[in-house]
């Protein structure tokens, strides 16, 4: 109850500079956490390889027949953030299918 729109970056800080994966994604549609809102959040980290992060190249993801990009990806070490196109705040119900393809690259099992 008492994390309910707080930020986070102590949190996420400390986890990275730990060595811990840490995977972000957010919905391009979420009212809520806007995409711009998590961008500037992620300028906000603490972290030691946060501008190497931000200046990593932004990839897209594609359903399997390459016939629709289903969002794009950045990631630096052991960060990884995930823009999920067409997605509001509940993600996997929004588009089940792009959601399923970030958690197997997330796990490793893409």
């Amino acid at each position: 109850m008492g994390d309910f729109m707080t930020p986070n970056y102590e949190s996420v800080d400390n986890l990275l500079k730990r060595g811990v994966n840490v995977a972000v994604f957010n919905g391009q549609l979420d009212l809520i956490c806007n995409t711009l809102g998590v961008e500037r959040w992620l300028i906000r980290l603490q972290w030691e390889n946060r501008d190497e992060f931000l200046n990593s190249t932004k990839t897209s993801f594609s359903s399997p027949d390459q016939s629709q990009v289903w969002g794009f990806q950045k990631r630096f070490k052991n960060f990884q953030f995930f823009y999920i196109l067409r997605a509001g705040h509940m993600v996997a119900s929004d588009v089940p299918w792009p959601a399923l393809e970030v958690v197997k690259m997330i796990t490793g099992r893409a």
